[in-house]
């Protein structure tokens, strides 16, 4: 693995989460490890927080360099003083949160990506999960492209992460302007309001502030057309999550190393990002009626089932 790249793991409150994610971060041979461990904001978290410090604690397979906080920082001052810490080490930083559990060849598809794109100054992102959605058939690469950035395992390089902007008024062009508008929807009409939400302290994110700074400088993310990450948080266990099954995805199980087909030149197939968006950020109506209803009936696997099989339009 190159010594370019900072592998890191940001953790809190959840032992058996950050177990299975370690697991997977051991299947893919990687040698050393940033931890990033947020300190308790209630006393009553502080046993969960020990418990995930000992977990990693346990680890004798890789070297890991465990980075305690004794306040509570939030996640997005968590993960930006984490980023900056590997970056300032590293010329990339591969990361994971205690959800996010790998795929065998996390590390070779994450690494093919930086790899393949560094020093294009459009690709700022690289993903590592991808939400079951339908490519075209025919489809010639392991790659798509976005508009939207992913935190689910994510890849980023320090020359991109020196542009993170996170000065409300950086981004009155991108609201404000019928260009930026235009932009801002590309890349999904949710964000407007997770940037209000995030203004007004309603969610606690490093990744708006990144997704608005791509969006703004006309950036990209790189995403497996087959998901390298499965997220295992949308179980009610997380602070900024809901228990939902919809981002479930399989990952295999052995490594399907391979040479990866990228396309000579990035470029967004509009059909895809419109579906990813839609499920990511339900887009449309259809796709907001789908997710609604999905949450109504999350105790009935019949009718999930059944749901899930909508298409997207």
């Amino acid at each position: 693995m190159s010594e370019d790249t900072g592998i890191a793991l940001f953790v809190y409150k959840r032992p058996e989460h950050t177990r299975q994610v370690l697991e997977g971060l051991r299947k893919n041979s990687v040698e050393r490890l940033y931890v990033f461990s947020d300190g308790p904001s209630a006393a009553s978290e502080r046993d969960a927080v020990e418990r995930v410090r000992s977990v990693v604690g346990d680890v004798d397979w890789c070297d890991v360099e465990l980075v305690e906080s004794d306040e509570n920082k939030g996640l997005a001052r968590s993960v930006a003083d984490g980023f900056d810490y590997v970056l300032d080490r590293h010329e990339r930083i591969v990361a994971l949160e205690d959800d996010d559990v790998p795929a065998p060849d996390f590390m070779d598809y994450m690494m093919a990506c930086l790899d393949r794109y560094q020093g294009t100054d459009r690709v700022m992102n690289v993903h590592g999960y991808s939400p079951p959605i339908a490519v075209p058939e025919g489809y010639p690469y392991d790659v798509y492209f976005t508009y939207r950035t992913g935190s689910w395992g994510q890849g980023i390089w320090r020359d991109a992460w020196d542009r993170l902007e996170t000065d409300p008024d950086a981004f009155v062009d991108l609201f404000e302007t019928a260009e930026g508008r235009e932009c801002l929807s590309r890349a999904g009409r949710d964000l407007e309001k997770m940037f209000e939400a995030q203004l007004c302290g309603r969610v606690d994110s490093i990744q708006i502030w990144w997704t608005l700074t791509v969006v703004n400088l006309r950036g990209l993310s790189v995403n497996p057309v087959r998901s390298r990450v499965r997220n295992i948080g949308n179980d009610g266990s997380g602070t900024h999550t809901v228990s939902t099954s919809r981002f479930d995805v399989s990952i295999s199980d052995n490594p399907q190393i391979h040479k990866f087909s990228f396309p000579k030149l990035p470029f967004v197939d509009e059909n895809i990002n419109d579906h990813y968006n839609g499920y990511i950020g339900g887009g449309t109506l259809t796709d907001r009626l789908k997710t609604a209803l999905i949450d109504v009936v999350e105790s009935d696997d019949t009718m999930r089932a059944i749901l899930r099989r909508l298409p997207l339009r």
